[in-house]
């Protein structure tokens, strides 16, 4: 019996296939999803252990200091210089390389200003260099310290050639991290291949010598050896244990690890931020897999009641209650597998477009284990979604084979309790995610909070539809177009809480997401214009009186500029807690400039007799606000009163009256190099952002300074709301396959009603129901729970958003709670309109149906 049934589910699956196109669609689509997220995922894990390979390949050990793992990337812990002479002098190591890196810009020679510019990693190359594993595919190494090797990925992408000359930071001259560093020439001697462009060596340079070193040698202010890490090659018949102990003897403090060791630690570093990036895709596939569910749900709750006689026609022939249940449960897992192969090959077939045409050395995984894990989660959540409408049949008894009217079934009274209960301890774990969240600084309680009351809204969502709908039948009037729609609503409340808990899902996730948003993008750039005062400002290298002068005239003559000044430093401040310290600079600016460019909390004018302070600067150095210092300068010094302001600012300011009585036209000398003036400006309020982003690169080009020279709230705002906008299009492009899944759902609903109500239907033909009436009946009754599902998720999406938002605003974000009316009715009317657009085809088929046929065909 049990391979008879088998056979029966195949036979059914290939019977009926165009009803199961829809769902077949649906799995498929979410299959794909799941397989490229995992393929992605693993082809970067692949290509950053490649990339690591390649930079450890010929060494046997890594040294590293033993807090790295904890460091900060502006400030890494470099190791001992003890350390490293140990390691270089010690008989067990045969070779040695001393890493040191340094992050700079590689600028195309012989272009002006405006040349084009790379990020770049910088490192000296190795003096054994058998240490490192780098194959040449043109030119030589680099033997001097004015030639660089660079990786195949950046001549390829940069069109950078052998022989070519780049410029580069000069490390031999001091660097002024205020100001323009100083660049000199570097001849290109040479590209290595490079077997993945990322992890540890992407876009890694090479020079020769040990400038880099020697840079990051100079930064720390403790004897150190400049090198974030050391590769060693062991002496043959030298064991792991035997080095780390003559490191012990010698009393240092060095974390070794294996090369194997060392790849999986930089692997785990790199994909530390990308995890959480691939567990967000990873929701959004799950959640295409959820309304996958729905539709399978449906589908089967459907297919299963119009086979009713044909099931309990098989128990008369002798199957079991569970028999029938495996049957339908077989069906489904052989729908699922079926489907998630089309998705998964489509998946795989794009990857391999993607690794024929893609260039820059990202290496795709064609791993089979993604494909495995999709068919496994496909078929189990096929299996699943199945299970409920199956496990209803095994009540089918074989009498209902001879009778014509269906048994009528009831819903247990244990099963209304289930749900009450689940209902009570969701609001309890809301209720434990809020307390939990506000009795502790940890996120998880607002996070567990918000998952448990959308959780709860979609639970309890057929609750909000009901008396919504009995409202709206109010205003329809019997035998109506609207009233039989709201007749079949009534008649269908399994199909009507199915097709409309998924928009309400969809709708609910739209909303939230606009609501986030606006409320991050709202509140990012008012934090932007409290951080950063000016529209845009940034240091010069003009070092004299006269050229900061000249300056300030140039841009203040620029079209479009509102108001501009050069803060020149004049001044330091006579601080005896930090009298043996460098001393604190203080800039003289125009007070009339200033006053039209200041932010809200600035004095209006600064006063002569003042010193404007950022607040936690003052509070550093031991300054209260109101208080007297007196500042140093070239000629003389002078007290001034203490002033405080929120805003960040490049240094105390005081006005250019005073910087001028304390030092003329000089400017303050400091060691080891002096300090660079800043250039601050404002544009013309009625100027738009993008015209004041374009006089901005005009003004760069005019005055000789690199593009992105000038930055303030202005460039920081565009650029916050443009990382924005991506990730909002980004989770747009994600959730439309959640949304074409939700709309093919909605017309395999209405496809699988139309052919459950072929007799009603036939009936109201036969009553003089036109074709027209009766496909305005079904889009009405579509589109009426579109409208009403729509709103209840626009309202549970706006909830949920703002609980979640809480988690920034316990983080002592000040959060502006913000939505924009239009992004709602856009998601209303949008949604209303593709349901509509859905119901067409089913509506269409339904009204070509032949009356006469659907009789005869009716039982």
């Amino acid at each position: 019996m049990a391979t008879t049934l088998g056979t029966v589910a195949r036979s059914n699956l290939g019977k009926h296939r165009l009803r199961f196109a829809l769902t077949s669609i649906g799995i498929a689509i979410s299959a794909f999803f799941l397989s490229a997220v995992l393929i992605s995922n693993l082809s970067l894990m692949t290509s950053l252990r490649e990339s690591a390979a390649q930079f450890y390949g010929n060494s046997d050990l890594v040294l590293e200091d033993p807090d790295h793992s904890q460091f900060v990337i502006e400030s890494p812990p470099y190791l001992s210089q003890k350390a490293a002479q140990q390691v270089q002098a010690s008989s067990l190591v045969k070779s040695s390389w001393g890493v040191a890196t340094a992050d700079d810009v590689m600028y195309l020679a012989g272009s002006g200003a405006q040349e084009p510019s790379f990020l770049v990693k910088r490192t000296d190359l190795a003096a054994d260099d058998s240490v490192l594993s780098l194959t040449l595919q043109e030119g030589d190494l680099p033997s001097t310290s004015s030639q660089v090797l660079i990786p195949s990925s950046l001549a390829q992408n940069s069109d950078l050639r052998v022989g070519q000359t780049v410029r580069m930071t000069d490390y031999t001259l001091p660097v002024d991290f205020q100001g323009l560093p100083p660049t000199s020439d570097f001849k290109i001697s040479g590209i290595y291949a490079q077997k993945a462009a990322t992890g540890p060596m992407n876009n890694m340079v090479f020079t020769g010598g040990s400038l880099t070193a020697d840079y990051t040698k100079s930064r720390e202010a403790d004897p150190s050896s400049g090198y974030s890490m050391m590769m060693v090659k062991l002496a043959p018949g030298v064991s792991v244990h035997d080095f780390k102990q003559q490191l012990t003897s010698a009393g240092l403090e060095v974390a070794v690890s294996t090369v194997e060791e060392q790849i999986q630690k930089d692997v785990d570093d790199f994909t530390g931020g990308i995890s959480q990036v691939t567990a967000v895709v990873l929701g959004f596939g799950l959640l295409s897999l959820l309304m996958s569910s729905f539709v399978i749900a449906n589908t089967y709750r459907v297919y299963a009641a119009s086979r009713t006689r044909e099931l309990a026609l098989l128990r008369t022939l002798g199957a079991t209650r569970f028999a029938l249940v495996r049957m339908l449960l077989l069906e489904a897992f052989m729908l699922g597998v079926l489907s998630a192969l089309a998705g998964i090959v489509t998946a795989y077939g794009l990857a391999f477009l993607i690794s024929t045409f893609m260039t820059g050395g990202y290496m795709i995984d064609f791993s089979p284990v993604p494909a495995l894990i999709s068919l496994f989660i496909c078929g189990t959540v096929a299996v699943l979604s199945a299970l409920a409408p199956a496990w209803s049949m095994r009540k089918i008894s074989p009498i209902t084979a001879i009778q014509s009217v269906p048994e009528p079934r009831t819903r247990s009274v244990l099963k209304k309790v289930w749900f009450w209960l689940l209902v009570l301890l969701l609001v309890a774990l809301v209720a434990v995610g809020i307390f939990w969240a506000q009795s502790s600084p940890l996120e998880p309680g607002y996070v567990l909070a918000t998952v448990a009351l959308a959780t709860l809204l979609v639970l309890v969502f057929p609750f909000f539809l009901s008396p919504l709908l009995a409202v709206t039948s109010r205003f329809c009037q019997p035998f109506t177009t609207a009233g039989m729609a709201h007749s079949n609503i009534r008649q269908a409340k399994g199909q009507t809480v199915a097709s409309g808990r998924m928009l309400f899902i969809c709708a609910a996730f739209l909303a939230a997401l606009m609501t986030g948003f606006t409320s991050l993008k709202v509140s990012v750039l008012e934090d932007i214009e409290r951080s950063y005062p000016f529209p845009a400002s940034g240091f010069v290298s003009a070092q004299s009186w006269e050229a900061s002068t000249r300056l300030e005239q140039e841009v203040q003559a620029f079209g479009g500029v509102d108001a501009a000044t050069v803060a020149i430093p004049q001044g330091s401040l006579e601080n005896k807690l930090y009298q043996d310290a460098n001393r604190v600079s203080v800039y003289s600016l125009d007070a009339s400039q200033l006053d039209r460019l200041a932010p809200y909390d600035f004095p209006h004018p600064l006063a002569d007799d003042q010193l404007l302070i950022n607040a936690s600067s003052a509070e550093s150095l031991g300054l209260v606000e109101g208080s007297k210092i007196r500042v140093a300068g070239t000629h003389k010094s002078q007290e001034l009163t203490v002033v405080y302001t929120d805003t960040d600012l490049f240094g105390p300011v005081m006005t250019r009256v005073t910087g001028q009585r304390i030092s003329g036209s000089e400017l303050l000398a400091t060691s080891p190099s002096p300090d660079s003036p800043a250039l601050i400006l404002g544009f013309d309020p009625s100027l738009s952002s993008d015209q004041q982003l374009a006089a901005l690169k005009g003004l760069e080009s005019q005055v000789g300074l690199a593009q992105g020279s000038l930055y303030g709230s202005l460039t920081m705002g565009r650029d916050i709301e443009l990382g924005l906008n991506i990730g909002l299009y980004v989770a747009l492009g994600l959730l439309g396959a959640t949304l074409a899944i939700t709309l093919i759902g909605i017309a395999n609903t209405q496809i699988l009603s139309a052919y459950q109500r072929r007799r009603p239907y036939a009936l109201l033909r036969v009553a003089g129901m036109s074709k027209k009436q009766l496909r305005a009946m079904i889009s009405f009754e579509t589109t009426l729970v579109a409208l009403l599902s729509i709103l209840l998720g626009i309202g549970a999406g706006y909830a949920c958003a703002i609980l979640l938002l809480q988690v920034y605003a316990t983080n002592g974000f000040s959060m502006n709670y913000s939505v924009h009316g239009w992004d709602l009715l856009l998601i209303l009317i949008g949604g209303v309109a593709l349901t509509w657009l859905t119901s067409l085809i089913p509506a269409l088929r339904a009204s070509r149906l032949s009356p006469v046929v659907s009789l005869q065909e009716t039982p």
